[in-house]
């Protein structure tokens, strides 16, 4: 699974959780590379196996090189959750070129980024999002996924009181 922000917080609970599961996760980390091993060695002690990989989900090369990561050490991704966020509380009218840009890219772009790269590498059984700010991505992750998954799907959209949309193909 590719954990995108997962160095701390969320992120963090969520490849821990993974890890405890016998996942193997990518812990995805944009700064701190002290934090992204720390948590990488965290999910290996709880039974995983983990990587961590720096990476900015707002930019196209690094979210080719998270995909990447994990395909080279375990030739398949099982799972993405798109964790990684950005926020800025300022009025549409007042928003800057950058700041917009950052949004999209982290919030809007960067699960699209990251399942171009899962394409073509076996079933995808999860992808996880915010779905406050990416509910309209649910059809386009549905038709992406799909072509991947067993004929059957079973799983429909499920929105949790978390403010999770959960796509389990």
């Amino acid at each position: 699974a590719i954990v995108t922000g997962s160095s701390s917080g969320i992120g963090e609970a969520t490849v821990l959780a993974l890890a405890r599961r016998g996942w193997a996760v990518v812990v995805n980390y944009s700064k701190s590379a002290e934090n992204g091993e720390r948590v990488a060695a965290a999910c290996r002690a709880a039974g995983g196996q983990a990587i961590a990989v720096q990476g900015d989900v707002a930019l196209d090369a690094d979210c080719r090189r998270l995909a990447r990561a994990a395909l080279d050490q375990w030739g398949r991704i099982d799972a993405l959750v798109n964790n990684a966020s950005s926020f800025f509380p300022t009025p549409l009218g007042r928003i800057d070129q950058a700041a917009w840009d950052d949004l999209i890219g982290s919030n809007l772009k960067a699960p699209g980024r990251i399942g171009f790269q899962m394409s073509g590498h076996g079933p995808v059984s999860m992808l996880v999002m915010d779905c406050n700010e990416k509910l309209q991505l649910r059809g386009m992750a549905r038709s992406s996924l799909s072509d991947e998954a067993p004929a059957h799907v079973t799983g429909v959209p499920a929105l949790l009181g978390d403010g999770q949309l959960v796509l389990t193909l």
